[in-house]
């Protein structure tokens, strides 16, 4: 191991000198210097060295950063990261990064975030996860695998700071056409964090970038085929899935709010003639048995999984009630 004086001033004078792969070459013994002595190295030297490292080489100096902070934790002075912790950790979803006054939060509002703040991000049981969720998600965009690799580490995260998260999360269930998914998670961030500007963004994402995806998804649902008019099989996701993000949104933004009413009548519509032409047409040849007998497994099927999104419904808030309950009513009538 490198002594404790060539390692500090060889530091002092990379980092001067801003070689940022010669920093890197000595984080061991950084590390182990700063686990053997408190005093070794002070949290200001540590901050100039990930504002060198980082822009270079995040990866490097967030492992960099994660390693420190298990040392921290186990001297019982994790306090002292706090600097660093919110250099890494920013953005949050509580963070104000455009100084616009269109962003405004209410000294209410700011004062309130600034203590969850404040308490989350002096928390090693909270900041070191979140710490190493941001790293192996950035390891996982570089992979070819990147998308289902980002699903599998996001899923089931109670607690994300970084907004950065947040979107490429968002992003990847959008590209992966998990929709109803997309606009639960999505409002579920949202709903308590209405006055700060991730909430905008977050609305204007759900506007102008999921919507529009999941309007075409829906739109391609609802076109019937004239060779197969009793085709209800195409409609079922699209039913699914709008009634999912209904019942399990605790906010709906303005696109589907004006959107829903209106689609959850022509789903009941589409499936309405489809179910008809199943049970009448003669044209219509099932292995199953015949096109009634389908037709109620279908529908039987289709309800049963409704009933479940409705009674595991994670939200105090109800939409378009009257529009799914007549939905269902058309269903039951093909039982």
């Amino acid at each position: 191991m490198r002594s404790y004086y060539f390692v500090r001033l060889a530091l002092l004078k990379l980092i001067e000198d801003k070689k940022s792969a010669d920093i890197l070459s000595l984080t061991k013994d950084i590390a182990s210097h700063v686990a053997r002595d408190p005093d070794a190295i002070d949290i200001e030297t540590l901050s100039k060295i990930l504002l060198v490292v980082l822009p270079d080489d995040f990866l490097s100096g967030l492992k960099f950063s994660i390693e420190i902070s298990y040392v921290l934790q186990s001297q019982k002075r994790f306090n002292d990261f706090y600097p660093i912790v919110k250099m890494l950790l920013y953005p949050t979803i509580y963070h104000n990064c455009t100084c616009s006054s269109t962003f405004a939060v209410e000294a209410s509002l700011s004062k309130k975030a600034m203590a969850i703040l404040d308490r989350d991000l002096r928390n090693p049981k909270v900041v070191i996860p979140q710490l190493e969720l941001l790293y192996n998600v950035h390891l996982a965009l570089s992979r070819s695998d990147a998308s289902s690799a980002i699903l599998d580490l996001m899923e089931g995260q109670t607690k994300v700071l970084p907004a950065f998260l947040h979107r490429v999360y968002l992003n990847v269930l959008i590209d992966s056409q998990q929709y109803d998914k997309f606009f639960i998670m999505a409002t579920c961030i949202a709903a308590p964090i209405e006055g700060y500007e991730f909430f905008q963004v977050l609305m204007e994402t759900m506007d102008h970038v999921g919507f529009p995806r999941f309007k075409r998804f829906m739109e391609s649902c609802l076109k019937s085929s004239p060779s197969t008019p009793w085709d209800v099989q195409r409609l079922v996701p699209s039913c699914l899935a709008l009634i999912n993000i209904i019942e399990n949104s605790p906010i709906l933004p303005k696109s589907l709010m004006d959107y829903a009413p209106n689609t959850l009548k022509k789903l009941a519509e589409e499936l309405e003639l489809a179910l008809s032409q199943m049970v009448k047409n003669p044209k219509y040849v099932s292995k199953q048995g015949s096109g009634k007998v389908e037709a109620s497994r279908i529908v039987t099927e289709l309800i049963g999984n409704i009933s479940s999104i409705r009674k595991t419904k994670r939200t105090m808030t109800s939409f378009f009630e009257e529009e799914i309950n007549k939905l269902i009513a058309i269903l039951h009538a093909f039982q």
